[in-house]
């Protein structure tokens, strides 16, 4: 098995300015959005900063400075390493790259472990360390970095942050400072890509949730409304009868048969 050091980091808001290690480093997110280069500091995007999600991993050889600023709740794996015991080792600069389905299971797997164990380094921890980097390995020699993020694919990241973070302010000024995009153009580009507002997105992913929780749990409808982000239990009520054809109330007692419109 390779000799690596493993960090799992929970907390929200990370932040870590320009640094470098002595070793490899393999960072793996979980969940969140990352703005990652070599700025240090601040949320103002610098040259050769880039958008890193959940379905991407950035490497970044040893001595290489680089740095990282995440919005929100997040979680990440954090590999230190001799990358050169692998094969070729990580290329000359960081680097983005898009995870493998497999990498994405074992990462998720990495997660429990550390959770059970509180972080003791077990047998079965050092397995998954082993599994999980020579897949990045293949990664890294088989498959071409990602350069910059596609309007399509941040589109979808929005979508994602969307849906976990319903309880949350979700204007387009929040989500917008969240991805280091400019309203206008997080307006734009989501309009284009998903043919609605991102307003709307947002409206239709409360009250979808809302409605799955009214059918699905006991919360009562006040703690649902708070859960899905709504302020104003009327508004609530009136977005939600607007959208299903009936009450929130009347869904929890089984008389929702209108049709979603």
């Amino acid at each position: 098995m390779l000799d690596s050091d493993v960090v799992f980091n929970a907390q929200d808001n990370y932040r870590n300015g320009a640094h470098a290690h002595l070793d490899d480093m393999l960072f793996i997110p979980l969940s969140g959005q990352y703005a990652v280069g070599s700025g240090g500091e601040g949320g103002a995007r610098r040259p050769g900063t880039l958008n890193l999600f959940p379905n991407g991993i950035y490497l970044a050889p040893r001595k290489k400075i680089h740095s990282f600023q995440s919005a929100g709740q997040q979680e990440h794996l954090c590999y230190y390493l001799d990358a050169s015991k692998i094969g070729g080792g990580l290329p000359d600069h960081s680097r983005i790259w898009q995870k493998s389905t497999y990498l994405s299971g074992l990462a998720l797997v990495r997660r429990q472990l550390f959770i059970r164990s509180r972080n003791r380094k077990t047998y079965e921890a050092a397995a998954i360390d082993d599994l999980i980097v020579r897949e990045v390995h293949r990664i890294v020699a088989d498959v071409a970095p990602a350069v910059a993020w596609s309007e399509a694919g941040l589109v979808d990241a929005v979508c994602d942050f969307v849906e976990t973070n319903l309880a949350e302010e979700l204007s387009a000024a929040a989500i917008a400072e969240a991805f280091r995009l400019s309203e206008r153009t997080l307006a734009r580009w989501f309009q284009l890509h998903k043919g609605m507002p991102l307003g709307r997105h947002v409206l239709s992913a409360r009250l979808h949730r809302a409605r799955d929780l009214l059918c699905s749990t006991d919360l009562n409808v006040g703690q649902i409304q708070a859960a899905t982000g709504f302020d104003s239990a009327a508004h609530f009520a009136y977005a939600f009868r607007r959208l299903f054809g009936v009450s929130p109330s009347d869904m929890r007692r089984g008389n929702g048969m209108a049709e979603n419109r």
